[in-house]
């Protein structure tokens, strides 16, 4: 879905660094990379991560990993694979490179934001930032009349978090689906959505 709709999803829930990218260049999907520095990278367990090459309107070449975490429950080595595939694609290919954790979960207590570790005064520290979509939940109303194909995304990630019966999932799927018709998408749009 972030190949598909990238620019949309950076629109949406990072906005701030949205306008930082030179989205005429284009971005390359690089998560073939990824599988040089760790051959579980691009579909790990319960996990889906991506290397993104984007051009900043400074000029700057850069790399951003984006984690996404579809565990349904905290992981207590999640901030050290951030740190570890960090360091590694710097040592890799020396650019400058920032880490995002997209977090799918149902937890929302579970938001994990550093590494750190420490040893006879000596430590290594990363923060990162994270984006939380059950935050969304509040606005779902916004989110239904929005343009962007990611909101919708979410709309669909927060009805899975409800774990529902599966004829309220079959109605929640069917309101969804209407709410994108109404909007003015077209049935090839909503098909590619779902697919």
């Amino acid at each position: 879905i972030l190949d598909l709709y990238f620019k949309n999803f950076m629109e949406l829930c990072w906005p701030d660094k949205y306008s930082l990218i030179d989205w005429k260049k284009g971005v390359r999907m690089l998560d073939k990379e990824l599988l040089k520095i760790d051959k579980e990278a691009a579909m790990g367990d319960g996990s889906v991560d991506k290397l993104i090459e984007i051009h900043c309107l400074s000029g700057e070449l850069t790399y951003l990993i984006l984690h996404l975490e579809v565990q349904r429950s905290a992981q207590s080595h999640f901030a050290k694979r951030m740190f570890q595939y960090r360091y590694r694609l710097l040592d890799l290919h020396d650019k400058p490179i920032a880490s995002l954790a997209l977090l799918i979960d149902a937890n929302p207590s579970w938001r994990p934001t550093s590494y750190l570790q420490e040893v006879w005064g000596s430590s290594v520290e990363m923060k990162f930032p994270i984006i939380k979509l059950l935050d969304y939940q509040d606005r779902a109303r916004e989110l239904e009349q929005s343009s962007n194909p990611f909101a919708h995304v979410i709309l669909a990630q927060l009805a899975v978090n409800k774990k529902q019966d599966p004829e309220a999932r079959l109605e929640t799927k069917f309101e969804l689906t209407r709410n994108l018709y109404r909007l003015g998408w077209s049935g090839k749009d909503i098909r590619a959505l779902y697919k």
